[in-house]
């Protein structure tokens, strides 16, 4: 969700200087669904979607790519994309990977915001004094922060809420925000049950595995992590999910354990108290066993 409202808000931002810009998105999944069928029905928005494919289709020497919500080489949807761009410009919050993305046009990290979407948003401001974001784009941008900063609890500051502030001013609805996270009866069994399945070590780290065959584990993993803080004990949660022949890794913490440094040891990244991570190749038994030692590893040291 913080990389549909910040391409929203980019998207924005172009068209107010009357240049033609397109949201570049392989396929949906149960986290966005809300705010892409939202898109897809709305005429300003429904031809502006293009696959990768298509994109590289249309790209010529002059075209801008705008990366957000990551500066990882593996987390984008297509190199080539990268590659045909004359000019690139990345814009995320998350600290610097070891597989970065090098030379960029422009490079505008801030590990201290919360989210991509919190930085679009100012830089919505800031662009242009008579630019105005439409209802629904402000209901995305805040969608993007409330949901990386799990409805305002972690890694806020002044600026995140003078962020919100401005969104809401403009016409961002929570009840719209609240319906872009509702899901499905399926969808909640599965997180309960992935909750009810971890494992809390005498840290007070929780894990859990999604098991194969269960639908939509990048949200329920992610939702599993976030709820499994809630829990007595519980500093620090990781939850391992397969993904085709590889297996993701999503953590969280309330920001004593440093999941991003954990994560790290098994090719993730992230932030402090938000992280995930990618091995290929590789079952969910052989990852849970390298993150198991790679918590002790950072608690030795």
């Amino acid at each position: 969700m913080d990389c549909v409202g910040a391409g929203l808000g980019i998207m924005r931002c172009a068209k107010s200087i009357s240049c033609p810009a397109y949201f570049v998105l392989d396929e949906s999944n149960a986290s966005i669904d809300g705010a892409i069928e939202a898109m897809k029905e709305n005429k300003a928005y429904r031809d502006t979607i293009k696959t990768p494919e298509q994109a590289a289709q249309m790209m010529r020497s002059s075209s801008l790519l705008i990366i957000v919500d990551t500066q990882r080489k593996s987390s984008l949807l297509s190199a080539e994309l990268l590659e045909k761009a004359g000019k690139a410009v990345v814009i995320d919050h998350h600290r610097r990977a070891v597989d970065s993305i090098q030379n960029p046009t422009l490079n505008y990290l801030e590990a201290g915001s919360s989210s991509a979407c919190e930085m679009v948003t100012e830089v919505i401001q800031y662009f242009d004094d008579g630019l105005k974001p439409t209802t629904f784009e402000c209901g995305a941008l805040l969608a993007g922060i409330t949901m990386d900063t799990k409805h305002f609890s972690f890694n806020t500051g002044a600026r995140t809420f003078e962020a919100a502030s401005y969104l809401r001013r403009n016409g961002a609805d929570n009840t719209t925000v609240k319906m872009m996270f509702q899901d499905d009866m399926q969808t909640y069994r599965n997180r309960a049950k992935v909750v009810e399945n971890a494992i809390i070590m005498e840290q007070g780290i929780a894990i859990s595995a999604c098991p194969a065959g269960m639908e939509a584990t990048n949200l329920i993993a992610a939702q599993a992590a976030d709820e499994l803080l809630s829990l007595k004990g519980v500093k620090a949660s990781f939850v391992v999910f397969p993904s085709g022949e590889n297996v993701q890794m999503s953590a969280r913490s309330l920001g004593e354990v440093n999941v991003q440094v954990i994560l790290e040891a098994l090719g993730g990244g992230g932030n402090s108290t938000t992280a995930g991570g990618r091995v290929e190749n590789t079952d969910v038994e052989t990852v849970k066993s390298r993150l198991l030692e790679a918590i002790d590893a950072y608690f030795e040291k």
